[in-house]
């Protein structure tokens, strides 16, 4: 069989049809593996940060993933009212936290005491 797939398959051969199956059982559990261990590792690193015991790397995969779930590198706004104001709440938040881990504590105090003296 040149392609292993159901589409490519002879349907009146149950051996090209097995094999086309298999092919494609196999591939679909590599992506759930390959999900799981995203997911996994993404998982431990919240819980390491969140418990004061993270690990080199774990910031960056925490704030990489509040920025892609709090849409943090584009606008929050939506038509609908009520997802507009999820998105704001969510976009807010992640600025928050992205704030607090990259700019320096005078860049802060400017920011959120609207004093530029020390």
């Amino acid at each position: 069989m040149a392609e292993d797939s159901l589409d490519h398959a002879d349907p009146l051969d149950p051996v090209d049809v097995a094999a086309a199956a298999g092919s494609a059982r196999e591939t679909v559990e590599k992506q759930v593996t390959e999900a799981q261990a995203v997911l996994r590792t993404r998982r431990e690193a919240y819980v390491r940060v969140f418990s004061d015991k993270p690990i080199a790397g774990d910031a960056a995969i925490v704030l990489a993933d509040l920025k892609r779930f709090c849409r943090g590198n584009q606008t929050p706004w939506d038509a609908d009212a009520r997802y507009h104001a999820l998105l704001t709440g969510r976009f807010e938040v992640y600025n928050r936290v992205s704030q607090h881990t990259t700019m320096g504590f005078d860049d802060l105090w400017v920011l959120y005491s609207g004093s530029e003296e020390s």
